[in-house]
């Protein structure tokens, strides 16, 4: 018989031998277009490694399994009565150590075992059933086995055991970033193969020769000061902070360039606007989404006319890292901070890329840590970063500067000439709006309200409603269903768009954090419950966006609510007062945006930059960012198990739901079986996922922000492990007429102030 050794038997069988060839040719392309990434030593090493990381399989019990799934009968004996040892574990029993260590080094040989040993992510196996595996078993397991590459490949051993210790990848060391670099590539040639993709990495160029820049150059022959500043410093760690309308986004493609690129925002919505915008607007039809809901973005926008092949290979390319351009969600690619296994091939790609950092103050504290302990990593790697915003805390650099992460120090905040003055505020010290003056502006302008929380902004939304009588009234937060709030964002997007093109029809929205920096919207007049400073600013961005302000009357109206104020709430109550104390200041003036007088950055000095607010170290939010980048810094390697990092990345549990009065209706009208229909029948990833869109547009995602889980009846819903909760709560809305408030909170915990999850 053919004793025939598999590695894999999907999507295709494939041997040992095959599939380890298909990932040398990864390593050769990947080698001749980066000479320079790896020196002589570790490119052989990872060589070594793409020959050896498989030979592990050659086992008894994963031939046989794979026999079995194959309807086979084996032709290998299982003596083993232990369970089945990871395949890495065995692989390393192949290598000649003493070959290896005369050859190229102890050091190169501890990368080398270690790069292998770990290149899965598997549960511990203690050393002496390795061992005993080794000498009792696996040299019949091969008996059969031809690998031409090696010729003495069946010398087995087990020094290797001494080899794979995690202690010296603490510490920072040399060895850590060799091991890095070497799994991490290891890693990235193993998955591309597996996927049976052509390319582990893509060209920059698209089809007719053009990277991003060039796209960007073409559409923008003549540059702005902060699009130039940014293409001169692409080779450094950059910080811009530059107000709306000044082309931000395109001055962070300049600084990309025709290299490898990573663009980051913290709400999905603001990614897919912008990779919309790059993709159609600009031509670059080589940049992938990469964020939970892409593959869903991917159906719904092409819905009508979808290549499931195409949509299919643009997630594969994201997910693979291979695009040359990314645009993601933090979470994605910024996990490995918590240096857990199996993030070396993310930290890898990042060694020879660009990542931009849009919009860092909308992030959390503990997020914001994340961010700085990541950007030191990926610089000490050789990677860029560049950080994007309107506003930047200058707390941040005292931070930056002790923990020694380098950046360009920034020469200005840049500033649109066009609009020199945009907003003038009226501060008012009332834990009411004044609902009065809302309708009457609402009655010939169009008027945004911006509140702390979700129970307030309906509130709001019903108190306008039922005092508006004949107003044009919506409201827009994250308790909608998706596909209810995805009409929802249309229909603002509509209303009060961010161009010339604006019909004339006044009216009000209501709504959340969630508009901050998501949708590019531009409204005449904004009433808004106080917050941080930071949070307010963004705010007045969505109001008079690019033109210039020459009324009288105010077009800000900021209210000292203290609406989801407090040590376990929204928002920092030390933050607030020192903002509160600012812009009393600014009381009825007009904020000007200009190089010689900056009124908006001088707030976000006092508040945020010890200099001027010593006070600020004894805020959370200093603290936070302060302990949180010290722990992570002071992090040992494999400290974290990857499930654990999931949780604690965002420190978000989450949950999705199906508000109970939406499952009633439809599984009423036979939706829900038609759903379960087609998942039993569908084997096409593309058509399946498809399914699997529409049911995820009737979700929530919720957080426990407050024990709710006393109100889930069932769950995973309709499929099998679908993480969908039944959820017993009232919900409201009308698709007709975009009316309603969405789900309602009712009990009593509920009634706290839970912040909007703008994730």
């Amino acid at each position: 018989m053919d004793y025939i050794y598999f590695a894999k038997t999907k999507p295709v069988e494939q041997t040992i031998s095959e599939h380890t060839q298909e990932v040398l040719k990864h390593y050769e392309e990947f080698k001749e277009k980066n000479p320079s990434l790896l020196d002589d030593c570790l490119w052989v090493i990872l060589r070594l490694a793409v020959v050896y990381h498989d030979l592990g399989k050659a086992n008894a019990k994963f031939q046989n399994k794979l026999y079995a799934k194959l309807g086979k009968k084996p032709f290998l004996i299982d003596y083993s009565k232990q369970e089945e040892i990871p395949h890495g574990y065995l692989s390393c029993a192949f290598i000649n150590i003493n070959e290896v260590i005369e050859k190229y080094g102890l050091e190169a040989c501890n990368v080398l075992c270690k790069a292998i040993y770990y290149h899965h992510d598997r549960k511990n196996i203690e050393p002496a059933v390795i061992k005993e595996y080794i000498l009792k078993y696996l040299k019949s397991d091969i008996e059969h086995f031809e690998y031409p590459m090696l010729k003495d490949f069946k010398v087995l051993n087990y020094q290797f055991l001494k080899l794979v210790g995690i202690k010296d990848l603490q510490g920072g060391s040399s060895l850590y970033k060799k091991y890095v670099m070497v799994k991490g590539f290891l890693n990235r040639m193993d998955y591309a193969a597996s996927a049976g993709m052509e390319k582990m990495e893509e060209n920059t160029e698209d089809s007719e020769g053009f990277s991003v820049a060039d796209r960007v150059n073409m559409e923008y022959p003549s540059l702005r000061e902060v699009q130039q500043y940014m293409k001169d410093n692409a080779d450094k760690n950059v910080i811009v902070t530059a107000t709306t309308g000044i082309g931000k986004t395109e001055a962070a493609l300049l600084w990309i360039g025709s290299g490898k690129g990573f663009y980051t925002l913290p709400l999905k919505v603001s990614v897919n606007a912008i990779f919309d915008r790059v993709e159609n607007k600009l031509g670059y039809k080589k940049a992938c989404l990469l964020h939970s809901d892409a593959l869903s973005y991917y159906i719904n926008e092409e819905k009508e006319s979808i290549d499931n092949e195409q949509v299919a290979l643009k997630h594969t390319r994201a997910k693979q890292l291979s695009a040359p351009l990314i645009f993601c969600t933090v979470d994605q690619i910024f996990k490995f901070v918590f240096r857990h296994n199996g993030c070396e091939h993310v930290l890898a790609t990042l060694s020879y890329s660009k990542v931009v950092v849009d919009e860092i103050q909308m992030y959390s504290p503990e997020m914001v840590a994340i961010l700085l302990a990541g950007i030191k990593t990926i610089s000490e790697f050789g990677g860029r970063v560049a950080i994007i915003t309107a506003t930047f805390p200058p707390v941040l650099y005292h931070l930056m500067d002790k923990h020694r992460i380098s950046y360009e120090l920034p020469k200005k905040v840049y500033h649109n000439p066009l609009t020199p003055k945009r907003h003038k505020i009226r501060f008012i010290k009332e834990r009411e709006f004044d609902y009065d003056l809302i309708i009457e502006k609402g009655r010939s302008k169009k008027v945004l309200v911006l509140v702390n929380t979700v129970i307030q902004a309906q509130k709001v939304y019903e108190k306008l409603k039922n005092e508006g009588k004949g107003l044009y009234v919506k409201l827009l937060h994250s308790r909608f269903i998706k596909k209810h709030r995805k009409a929802l964002e249309n229909a603002v997007l509509d209303f009060a768009p961010n161009s010339p093109k604006k019909d004339c029809r006044p009216g009000i929205w209501i709504s959340t954090q969630i508009v901050e920096a998501s949708l590019d919207i531009d409204f005449d007049v904004l009433f808004t419950e106080m917050c941080t400073i930071d949070s307010l600013l963004q705010r007045m961005g969505r109001v008079f966006r690019n033109r210039i302000f020459e009324g009288e009357e105010p077009n800000v109206y900021i209210y000292d609510t203290k609406n989801g104020v407090g040590r376990k709430n929204v928002i920092d109550p030390d933050l607030y007062d020192f903002s509160v104390s600012v812009v009393e200041v600014y009381d009825g003036k007009i904020l000007m945006e200009t190089d010689e007088q900056d009124d908006k950055q001088v707030m976000i000095n006092l508040v945020y930059d010890l200099k001027n607010n010593e006070k600020l170290k004894n805020t959370e939010y200093y603290k936070i960012v302060k302990e949180k980048l010290k722990t992570l810094l002071e992090l040992y390697p494999f400290e974290m198990e990857k499930e654990k990092v999931d949780k604690a990345f965002r420190n978000i549990d989450s949950i999705t739901v199906i508000p109970l009065p939406i499952y009633n209706a439809l599984k009423q009208n036979g939706t829900i079986e038609r759903w379960s229909e087609a998942l039993e029948q569908s084997k096409n990833f593309i058509e399946r996922q498809k399914v699997l869109t529409d049911i995820m547009d009737y979700t929530v995602s919720l957080s426990y922000w407050h024990d709710h889980r006393h109100r889930i009846r069932q769950r995973d819903l309709i499929y099998k492990d679908s993480g969908i909760c039944l959820w017993d709560c009232d919900y409201y809305f009308s698709e007709a007429a975009l009316e309603g408030v969405g789900i309602v909170h009712t009990s009593k915990k509920d009634e706290a102030q839970e912040p909007d999850n703008i994730f």
